[in-house]
């Protein structure tokens, strides 16, 4: 992806959007296909190009701003993010250090912001570091194959009991039919 031909980046422009600097491409008067065939991109990308009249290259590229960054006090943040909001409720194949090493990683990349010496900036930097790195790895749940390996005795007492619907269902007919044939009416008779 954003693999671009030399002729379409030398229409490329220079915009603040967002407050981040992008480099632009304009698609004016372009459809959507061409506009995927083009930057080969997905559809939504193409349609939302087309609706503002430009496409942006590495849009989902992250905004690095380099600066310095003190390590002890971004593993302190991390992991008080980390015992704040996720201890006890991650899944069991996410280990916490991977979890608080991407909420630094994330604080690294953001080092220069100016809102950097604000606790709440830093904070939710870390905590949707670590939110996508959930999301990112949601994938993973039962892939070693671990459930496989239960016997049924262990299996019954991993899962719920299942309900009884055919019977309740059967019990459901029966109190019906005799309900019907206590007012003299046989349930063939009133079928036919």
């Amino acid at each position: 992806m954003n693999n671009i031909p030399e002729h379409l980046m030398a229409q490329a422009e220079d915009r603040v959007i967002q407050r981040r600097p992008r480099q632009v491409i304009p698609v004016i008067k372009m459809t959507v296909k061409e506009v995927m065939a083009m930057f080969d991109c997905p559809r939504e990308t193409a349609r939302d190009s087309v609706k503002r009249g430009y496409y942006i290259i590495n849009y989902t590229k992250r905004t690095l701003i380099p600066g310095q960054l003190d390590p002890a006090e971004a593993y302190r943040m991390a992991w008080g993010c980390y015992h704040k909001l996720f201890r006890g409720h991650v899944p069991w194949w996410i280990e916490a250090d991977d979890l608080v090493q991407e909420g630094v990683e994330r604080l690294l990349q953001q080092a220069g912001h100016p809102r950097m010496n604000e606790n709440t900036f830093v904070f939710r930097a870390a905590k949707y570091a670590m939110c996508e790195y959930l999301r990112k790895n949601r994938k993973h749940d039962n892939e070693d194959g671990s459930w496989i390996d239960f016997t049924a005795d262990e299996e019954r007492q991993h899962c719920a009991p299942s309900p009884d619907t055919w019977g309740a269902a059967h019990r459901a007919t029966e109190t019906m039919c005799r309900a019907i044939e206590a007012k003299g009416i046989t349930p063939m008779e009133q079928a036919a």
